[in-house]
C-alpha cells in the first residue's frame, strides 16, 4: 500500500530482522526456544488466512524445535550465524509478505517477537546514543547482562520464552480482537520494559567488548 517507501522499509525490516536475531543468539537454547514458540504461534494465526505461510512458520517452529533438543542448556550443538540469520531472515520475509497479502500485519509479528525486539533495539540505541561503535561486538543485551549478574543460561532462556508466550498471547488477542490493539500494545511495552528495567537494576549496562 505505501508502494516504493513500503518496498525501501520491507527491505530494511528483513535486513534488521536477520541481524537481531544473530545479535541474540548467544546463550544456550535462547534464539531455538524463540523460534520454536514464535514460529509456533505465528503458524496458528496464519492457518485460516495464509496456509502456505502458516506452513513455513511452522516448519521453521519443528526444526527449531528439534535443533532445542541439542542447544538446551548445557547445549551440545550450537546454531551460529548461519542458522541464527537465517532464522531472522525467514521471520522477516514472514512479516513482510504477511502484510503485503493483508494475512497477518507485520505489527503483530512485532509483537509475538518482542522479546528479541525489544532487547536488540533498545540496546542497539542506547549504544549509539553513549557514542559506542554500534557494529562492534558486545555483551550489552539484557539478557546476556542478566547472565553476568549470575542467573544462568537455562533460568534466562526460561525468563524469555515466558516472555514470548505472553507476547504471543498478546499477538491473538490482537489478530481477533482488533479493538483491543492499544491497551494489550500498551500492556505488552509495560511487560518488555518491565523486565529490562529489572535487568537494568541488577547490572547496568556497562558497554563491554566481547572477547
Amino acid at each position: 500500500q505505501l508502494g516504493l517507501l513500503g518496498t525501501c522499509l520491507g527491505g530494511l525490516g528483513i535486513v534488521w530482522a536477520t541481524n537481531l536475531y544473530n545479535f541474540m543468539d548467544g546463550i544456550d537454547g535462547l534464539a531455538a526456544g524463540e523460534s520454536t514458540v514464535a514460529g509456533g504461534v505465528g503458524a496458528l494465526l496464519l492457518m485460516t488466512t495464509a496456509p502456505s505461510l502458516a506452513w513455513v512458520a511452522a516448519v521453521l517452529a519443528a526444526a527449531s524445535g528439534g535443533f532445542l533438543v541439542w542447544n538446551w542448556p548445557p547445549a551440545r550443538l550450537f546454531m551460529g550465524d548461519v542458522g541464527s540469520g537465517f532464522i531472522g531472515f525467514v521471520f522477516g520475509v514472514l512479516a513482510v509478505a504477511g502484510e503485503r497479502y493483508s494475512s497477518m500485519p507485520a505489527l503483530l509479528w512485532l509483537v509475538l517477537l518482542g522479546p528479541f525486539v525489544a532487547d536488540a533495539t533498545i540496546t542497539l540505541l542506547r549504544r549509539m546514543a553513549r557514542g559506542e561503535r554500534w557494529h562492534a561486538a558486545h555483551r550489552s543485551h539484557a539478557y546476556q547482562r542478566a547472565v553476568q549478574a549470575g542467573r544462568s543460561h537455562r533460568t534466562v532462556t526460561l525468563a524469555m520464552l515466558a516472555l514470548t508466550v505472553v507476547s504471543g498471547m498478546a499477538a491473538a488477542i490482537i489478530e481477533r480482537r482488533p479493538v483491543l490493539l492499544l491497551p494489550v500494545l500498551l500492556a505488552s511495552i509495560a511487560l518488555l520494559a518491565g523486565a529490562y528495567v529489572a535487568v537494568e537494576r541488577v547490572h547496568p549496562m556497562g558497554g563491554s567488548v566481547e572477547n
